[in-house]
């Protein structure tokens, strides 16, 4: 607002939830905004399947093991979980969700994808059935706290959750309690509400 000879602003981030406010009015009027839509289509999509098969393969767990040096061998082995075939929820269905999706076709996934048109009946539903749950979307109105406590309660037992959009989405405290019930599978969290995390963060 107070540079009146500004035309055009491009962003560092893709992210943009923070700029249609700014953009009202005579501003919006003016200025055109751009982002880096696409820039991070391949890092984020393959920390999301990193992550992913981490938990599923148990790697996060032979990490602690590997510190304390002790050695669990076959005891682990029923813990493990397979991607390949499993139902997938993709909640974003920007370039870094269709980048995921690609991705998760050559394990013969079945994917649910949820766009900007996405209804709370449809995402119900889904969640019920899906094996991982993976949120993308950047925060909006109507993105803000979709993954609540009655949500997290929908997935199905041992269901993995993974928030690489933005920590706006999840409400925290009832991901850390059915993390810490045993209800979840596990979680991969690239993005939280308060970055970096306090000490002592349950997360």
């Amino acid at each position: 607002a107070h540079a009146p000879a500004l035309r055009w602003m491009q962003l560092e981030s893709v992210g943009f939830g923070q700029y249609p406010a700014v953009l009202a009015g005579e501003v919006g009027g003016r200025v055109t905004l751009t982002n880096l839509a696409g820039f991070f289509d391949d890092p984020v999509a393959e920390s999301a399947l990193a992550g992913i098969l981490a938990l599923l393969r148990g790697i996060d767990r032979s990490v602690l093991l590997k510190e304390a040096e002790a050695w669990e061998g076959d005891d682990m082995r029923p813990g493990f979980g397979l991607l390949s075939g499993a139902r997938v929820v993709i909640f974003g269905h920007g370039a870094i969700g269709r980048r995921l999706g690609t991705l998760l076709g050559a394990f013969g996934c079945t994917l649910d994808t949820f766009g900007s048109d996405w209804t709370a009946e449809a995402l119900d539903a889904a969640l019920e059935k899906a094996d991982v749950v993976v949120a993308i979307a950047p925060h909006t109105p109507l993105t803000a706290g979709a993954f609540d406590a009655a949500r997290i309660a929908r997935m199905k037992p041992g269901a993995i959750f993974a928030n690489l959009g933005r920590g706006s989405l999840l409400d925290e405290d009832a991901m850390a309690a059915a993390l810490a019930e045993g209800r979840l599978g596990g979680a991969v969290l690239d993005v939280t509400a308060e970055e970096p995390l306090p000490r002592g963060h349950v997360f």
